[in-house]
C-alpha cells in the first residue's frame, strides 16, 4: 500500500527515488533477476545506503551469484561496520561457495559481535556440517538455546538438515533424535514450534508422529499455507 501511494507521486520524486522505489517493489515481488541491475546502480549512486545494499546482496544470493553477495558485502565493509544481516548473508554466500573455513570464522565473529542474533549459531552449525567436524555439531546442539524451545528445535533442524546433506547420515539422526526425545507432547506449544518439531521429528524418522503434528496444525490452522501444505 505505501509503495502504490508513492507511484502516485513519482512526478514529486527525484530520479534516485524513482529507482528507489522500483527496485523496493522488485524486491518485495521477488522478482530478483529483474532487481539486480536496479540494486546494482541504487548501490552505485549511494555506496553507503545499508538496507539497499542488503537487499541486493540477498538478491544475489536468490539468483545464484553468492560471489556478487561476497563482493557488495566486502565492499561495505570498507566503508562501514557491518549491519546483523551482511555478516548473516556473508555466511549463505560462503556456504554456497563451499569455503567453509572462512564461513564457520565468519559465523563465530557474528555471534561474538551480535549475541543475540540466533542464525550465527544456525551458520556455524551449517559449517561444522560440511567440515565434517561432527561432535563439534553435536556440541554446539547440546549447548545452546536451552530454555528457547523454538530455537533449540529449529538449531535441530537446521543441523540434521546439513549433517545429512554432507554425508553424515547417522549423525543426523542422532542429533534429530536427541532433540525429539526431551520435548514431551504439549498443545500449549505456539504453532511454528509445533510446526518446527513435526519437521525435527521427520528428521529423526519418526513420519507417523510428524504426520500427525502437521495434520494438527492444519486442521487448528486451515488459513496457514505452510501448515496445510506441508
Amino acid at each position: 500500500a505505501v509503495l502504490d501511494g508513492l507511484d502516485e507521486q513519482r512526478g514529486e520524486l527525484n530520479s534516485y527515488e524513482r529507482l528507489y522505489l522500483d527496485v523496493l517493489r522488485l524486491y518485495w515481488e521477488h522478482r530478483y533477476e529483474e532487481a539486480l541491475p536496479l540494486f546494482r546502480e541504487v548501490v552505485a549512486r549511494n555506496p553507503l545506503e545499508r538496507s539497499v545494499r542488503g537487499g541486493y546482496a540477498q538478491a544475489a544470493i536468490w539468483t545464484n551469484r553468492p560471489r556478487e553477495a561476497v563482493s557488495t558485502i566486502e565492499n561495505a565493509a570498507k566503508r562501514q561496520e557491518p549491519a546483523p544481516v551482511f555478516c548473516d548473508t556473508l555466511c549463505i554466500a560462503l556456504h554456497m561457495l563451499g569455503q567453509h573455513e572462512r564461513e564457520l570464522e565468519e559465523a563465530r565473529a557474528g555471534s561474538a559481535k551480535f549475541p543475540n542474533m540466533p542464525d550465527f549459531v544456525f551458520a556455524e552449525a551449517h559449517a561444522l556440517a560440511a567440515l565434517g567436524r561432527v561432535d563439534e555439531v553435536g556440541r554446539l546442539v547440546e549447548e545452546n538455546f536451552r530454555g528457547v524451545e523454538v530455537q533449540r528445535i529449529r538449531l535441530a533442524v537446521e543441523a540434521s538438515v546439513e549433517l545429512r546433506a554432507h554425508g553424515h547420515p547417522k549423525a543426523a539422526l542422532d542429533v534429530a533424535q536427541q532433540v525429539v526425545d526431551e520435548l514431551p507432547p504439549d498443545p500449549a506449544r505456539n504453532g511454528f514450534t509445533r510446526w518446527y518439531l513435526a519437521t525435527l521429528m521427520m528428521l529423526a524418522e519418526q513420519p507417523d508422529d510428524a504426520h500427525a503434528l502437521y495434520a494438527d496444525l492444519a486442521s487448528e490452522f486451515p488459513d496457514n499455507i505452510i501448515f496445510v501444505g506441508t
